[in-house]
């Protein structure tokens, strides 16, 4: 295990000039879940990991914001 497996995002955009982690939240309103995706941002924040998320229960997929293709070389 590498010290970045305690995140384990849904996936990971490696071609959007730094590496920008993607989490889908379906689970939204379940205690667990909720301690869970805050602790997440947390994490994501503390190291400078940009992130796009989506909560498949509040808001349509064509809402999400996706990076565009950057230099992934710079990462």
């Amino acid at each position: 295990m590498s010290p970045q497996d305690d995140m384990l995002p849904d996936f990971v955009l490696r071609d959007a000039g730094a590496q920008t982690h993607v989490e889908v939240y379906g689970m939204n309103g379940v205690p667990a879940y909720e301690t869970r995706k805050e602790e997440k941002r947390a994490l994501q924040l503390a190291r400078g990991i940009p992130a796009v998320e989506w909560e498949v229960d509040r808001e349509p997929l064509a809402h999400v914001q996706i990076p565009p293709p950057g230099d992934a070389r710079a990462t």
